[in-house]
């Protein structure tokens, strides 16, 4: 009958390894005999296969991309790895060390902007290890150590044109009380002048 066509031709394909295919099949033939449980057995059979297959490929491909160092490719693919084979050792322990390797990789950038100074962007790279980071404590202090540099350095960049403004008024100050200065000895040198020369005393002999 109906059912038994879609059974054979499940395992047909399940025997070229298509398990998609044989998949489609069994549920075909379940919809015929919902509790038949040789179907429902062979079902489990091939879930369980095309999950492992599944899961054997998002390996290979994580694989790939780490010895590349797409880093956050390799990420994500070890995560879908393990979303279909979650109990998967090999995925487990390379996502480990591809999230360590990835946190590192911002850290790292983000001291060598922090002593260039770049504090804004250090802040960046650290904020973007977040989500790969076991310590987010640690992070937390990188984070605030950098902003309390830039509150320093504009409290000193603050200082600093305070007291560049204080000078220049101090020097145009100066400059006033010397122009003053300058035109009042002009005034009294004019004055003098038109006064004609001063005549001494007679002296008798």
């Amino acid at each position: 009958d109906l059912c038994d066509y879609y059974y054979q031709q499940g395992d047909q394909l399940y025997a070229r390894r298509d398990y998609k295919g044989a998949l489609d099949n069994m549920y075909n033939a379940l919809m015929i005999r919902p509790r038949d449980a040789r179907i429902v057995e062979y079902i489990a059979r091939v879930e369980d296969d095309l999950r492992r297959e599944t899961a054997n490929d998002k390996l290979r491909s994580a694989l790939r991309d780490y010895a590349q160092g797409r880093l956050k490719e390799a990420y994500a693919g070890l995560k879908g790895v393990l979303e279909v084979q979650p109990g998967d050792s090999k995925a487990g322990k390379l996502l480990a060390d591809v999230t360590s390797e990835i946190e590192q990789g911002y850290i790292a950038r983000g001291r060598k902007l922090y002593g260039e100074r770049k504090f804004t962007a250090a802040i960046a790279e650290w904020g973007e290890a977040k989500p790969y980071t076991s310590n987010l404590s640690y992070l937390d202090k990188l984070i605030a150590r950098a902003r309390e540099q830039m509150r320093l350095d504009a409290d000193e960049k603050r200082r600093k044109a305070e007291e560049a403004a204080r000078r220049a008024r101090e020097e145009s100050e100066r400059m006033k009380r010397e122009e003053e200065e300058r035109r009042r000895a002009e005034e009294e040198a004019a004055r003098l002048n038109r006064g004609g020369p001063m005549e001494g005393p007679v002296v008798k002999t």
